[in-house]
């Protein structure tokens, strides 16, 4: 309903204005809603591919970059063999944004400066305290934490997002913004469900990995059993060989030599006498050897 008054001197529509402001705003905020869920459906469509965590944490960073939510960033995890419940002191940087999806890319990080240290980066320590994202001006954080992924030139805003498998933090998700634009109650919402997305797939990774893991090594296991199986069937052959050998070879050697004791004959049948014998022993040789490989496979 229009109604009519006076202002100044001037006729106003007090409703009809109102009514405009509304609209505009819940415009607004629909826009902003359907950012959100496109950004939320694309982290998830990143974080569903099967690939290592590390592909997939950068994956994940590089649709957000490339939305224009962050301009930076970099994802970190926990050392492995941290225990669920367990106090996290540090974490390693595992993924940062692909040169060319970053406005101002930066060299990699030395290997001194692969861990983010929780002590000294009060909003990574706040983010893991309360299991929420949480956000603050860009010099809360400090240049010493890894390379300049964090601490880039410029950056004014910096937000941190925990990284969430359940009830644990497996890792973080730091993400920074060059404009004075804040990160928003709504924008930390949105962090916390994506930090909810993204750690359950790299937990699930993880999962993967260590399955994959443990596959290996049960092939190899297998293989060397089978080996060994192969080995010693063949050593079981072996001795039968040489007992048959043995057995065949006995009386070659045996009347051999007792035909050379009994003086041999004739010179050239001699010769062949001690050929004979000769060789027997040659082959009485080899048929000890088979047995010392049998023997060891026992």
């Amino acid at each position: 309903r229009v109604v009519e008054t006076e202002w100044e001197g001037e006729t106003a529509y007090l409703a009809s204005l109102r009514d405009v402001t509304e609209r505009e705003q819940a415009f607004k905020e629909l826009a902003r809603r359907a950012r959100e869920m496109e950004l939320l459906h694309r982290v998830s469509e990143a974080a569903m591919v099967r690939l290592d965590q590390d592909s997939m944490l950068r994956l994940v960073l590089n649709e957000i970059i490339q939305s224009g939510f962050a301009c930076g960033g970099g994802a970190y995890l926990c050392e492995p063999g941290v225990e669920a419940g367990a106090a996290i002191d540090r974490m390693e940087l595992r993924a940062g944004p692909d040169p060319g999806c970053s406005p101002s890319p930066t060299d990699p990080p030395t290997e001194a400066s692969q861990y983010l240290q929780l002590a000294a980066f009060p909003l990574a320590a706040a983010a893991v305290r309360d299991h929420h994202a949480v956000a603050g001006p860009g010099n809360d954080a400090p240049a010493s934490q890894p390379g300049a992924l964090i601490q880039e030139p410029g950056v004014q805003q910096v937000a941190v997002v925990p990284l969430l498998a359940g009830e644990s933090i497996i890792g973080l998700l730091c993400l920074t913004r060059k404009e004075p634009r804040p990160f928003t109650p709504d924008d930390l919402r949105l962090l916390d469900l994506v930090g909810t997305e993204v750690g359950g797939a790299a937990h699930n990774l993880q999962l993967y990995e260590g399955l994959q893991q443990a596959n290996r090594e049960l092939r190899q296991v297998q293989e060397m059993m089978l080996q060994e199986e192969r080995l010693r069937a063949l050593g079981q052959m072996a001795s039968g060989v040489a007992h048959d050998i043995n057995n065949a070879l006995s009386p070659i050697l045996g009347f051999s030599e007792l035909l050379l004791r009994q003086g041999g004959g004739e010179p050239k049948t001699k010769r062949h006498l001690e050929m004979i014998a000769t060789s027997a022993r040659d082959i009485a040789v080899v048929v000890e050897r088979l047995r010392e490989f049998y023997r060891g496979r026992d």
